[in-house]
């Protein structure tokens, strides 16, 4: 994936860089706009990128991103026929022996994989190693509606790629305890840990608690995303905010996809709400906290149609929490973890009931103590329990176990994945 979608890795390179670790981040380069985005990001980073060339605006990436499509093809075909696993890894992850050949020449001492594609190349290359890899399971892709849940081969290679590597890691890190029991349960695995999708609190200075922001009239809502399309619950929104009066105003921000923008602008025009909603591109990093901290409620409203939504916990949940906004979330286990956990800070309400979005909302409009008061629930939660700085240390100590060695349960695990790098 590009390194901007991805705020786990980040997190994660950052931190293990300001302990003292050389840290490099191996991935590939296939979109221009995101490519764009990338190098703002690495910009005074301590850690480094190695990243494959797949761009199509340029000679060299245009063939590379042929030949890797080729190659992806034929292994697609292969694993059609054989059920080879391996050909089923090189068909799921485009460019896997490139970006395999790369992190083989990094010689790390540990490696850690963020996506299911990614997990065979960690371990094929901690295993010519000789060293320990890790797992950060943001998402369970095999149970993810992107696709429709309707490509059986690809989720049968995803649920491939879980079951061979997962028992194989030294650690495994998942973004709710909901995932993190699934990922037990389903794979015989020890508990992983449970490392939450928060920021680092030094992503507020200079933002203002909510108590001592300006007063206004309007009850602004506030969507943030990578990408803004089908599926992410925004329909509900814009249902809701029909029924609530003019002066409830909706901002979304992110990368509007191409397929999705004339039926976007439709449903705004059809609901009469065009001119109550605003469409902002996504910020820099460094300023998308204090531009959160501007708007009053931030909604995720992602819904229960797919396991994976049902576990985790968006990003969204802890931007807004942290920022001091009201939380809007829709009812899913993964989410209820944390709205339960601060029941003043905001409201779960059922997926894709635009009317009891609306009722919910609606109390708050001219009840300006309210709602100050349930910022201020979510913004203590933020200072004090869902941070950077606390998840960081259980990040650390599965770093910290990985790095041990030395146990017999080691051991095995390098002796098997060494057998496994041969074949």
């Amino acid at each position: 994936m590009h390194l901007w979608v991805n705020p786990r890795l980040i997190k994660e390179a950052d931190w293990l860089s300001a302990q003292g670790h050389d840290v490099t981040v191996v991935t590939k380069r296939v979109d221009g706009w995101a490519d764009a985005r990338d190098e703002e990001l690495l910009q005074g980073k301590r850690w480094s990128a190695a990243r494959v060339n797949m761009l199509r605006s340029d000679s060299t990436g245009w063939r590379r991103w042929l030949a890797t499509a080729m190659r992806a093809e034929v292994a697609r075909r292969t694993h059609r026929v054989t059920g080879s696993a391996r050909a089923g890894e090189a068909a799921y992850y485009r460019g896997f022996a490139d970006v395999l050949g790369l992190a083989k020449g990094v010689h790390a001492d540990c490696y850690i994989a963020h996506t299911q594609g990614a997990l065979p190349i960690a371990a094929r290359a901690a295993a010519a190693g000789g060293v320990p890899f890790g797992f950060d399971c943001e998402d369970l892709l095999a149970e993810e509606a992107a696709d429709g849940l309707q490509d059986p081969a690809k989720r049968q290679t995803i649920r491939q790629i879980e079951r061979t590597y997962l028992p194989q890691a030294a650690y495994v890190t998942a973004t709710s305890q909901a995932m993190a029991d699934y990922l037990e349960r389903t794979y015989e695995i020890p508990p992983p840990r449970v490392v939450r999708n928060v920021f680092a609190r030094g992503e507020l200075a200079g933002v203002a608690p909510p108590r001592d922001r300006p007063a206004r009239d309007t009850l602004e809502l506030v969507w943030m995303s990578a990408t803004i399309g089908e599926g992410r619950g925004l329909e509900q929104a814009f249902d809701a905010l029909r029924r609530l009066p003019d002066r409830v105003r909706l901002t979304l921000f992110g990368r509007v996809l191409p397929a999705y923008d004339a039926s976007l602008r439709a449903q705004l025009r059809q609901l009469g709400i065009e001119g109550r909603v605003t469409i902002q591109p996504i910020q820099a990093p460094a300023s998308i906290m204090p531009t959160i901290a501007r708007y009053d409620v931030g909604l995720t409203l992602d819904g229960n149609d797919c396991l994976n939504r049902s576990l985790t916990i968006c990003n969204k949940v802890f931007l807004y929490l942290q920022a001091g906004l009201l939380l809007a979330a829709t009812d899913t286990p993964g989410q209820r973890e944390v709205a339960g956990s601060v029941p003043a800070g905001g409201f779960l309400c059922p997926a894709g009931d635009g009317a009891a979005l609306a009722a919910l909302l609606a109390r708050f409009v001219d009840d300006r103590p309210a709602r100050v008061a349930a910022q201020e629930a979510a913004w203590q939660a933020g200072q004090q329990r869902y941070n950077w700085d606390r998840e960081a240390l259980v990040f650390q100590s599965a770093i910290d176990d990985a790095m041990a060695g030395g146990s017999a349960e080691a051991g095995r695990r390098i002796h098997s994945l060494r057998g496994m790098a041969t074949r």
